[in-house]
């Protein structure tokens, strides 16, 4: 019986994992853009995570990442009058896989081992879309975007700052472009 609960307690750890999303970036960039004349960064006023005139805490944890990518970059923050404009929001979807957890009901036959019976579970989970848009700020033009589809969020404080960061980075791993140049 030890056995049984060990293979069981696995195999739902296998199916649980199998929900889990891999980060997946995209990006695009505007062919057009100039990205040798942007030095400086500013948000957005209306970024997609500041909610009934106050900013949430996953919109500053955001925040809080993006400057730091865009500080390694070597982008200034210039509130006046920047480069570029930075505008980031999160969409959640709730997904729910079904998994197979059969556990053996008998000990099987003379020629075979045990039987199986069918255990169906949903398993529901949020998969996050994060998009962050860089902006012309003089032409008023989107110049490039970086999309990932991860799952970031926990209750937890500090593993939900570490999701954010972990997406943030994962994004501006694909940012090509460094301050003038």
């Amino acid at each position: 019986m030890k056995i049984f609960s060990k293979v069981l307690t696995l195999s739902a750890c296998l199916m649980l994992s199998a929900c889990a999303v891999s980060p997946n970036v995209k990006t695009d960039v505007n062919a057009s853009a100039n990205f040798a004349t942007f030095r400086s960064y500013s948000f957005m006023q209306s970024d997609g995570l500041t909610q009934g005139g106050y900013r949430s805490l996953v919109g500053e944890r955001f925040r809080q990442a993006i400057a730091e990518q865009m500080a390694a970059k070597g982008y200034a923050l210039d509130e006046q009058q920047p480069d570029l404009l930075v505008n980031f929001q999160t969409v959640d979807t709730q997904k729910t896989d079904f998994v197979d957890m059969a556990a053996p009901i008998g000990p099987g036959r003379r020629w075979g081992g045990p039987q199986y019976g069918w255990n169906v579970s949903p398993i529901t989970y949020t998969v996050s879309v994060v998009t962050i848009d860089l902006v012309d700020a003089k032409r008023k033009q989107a110049v490039w975007q970086g999309v990932s589809t991860t799952n970031f969020r926990s209750a937890n404080p500090d593993e939900s700052e570490q999701g954010v960061k972990t997406v943030v980075g994962n994004i501006y791993a694909k940012y090509p472009f460094t301050a003038g140049h």
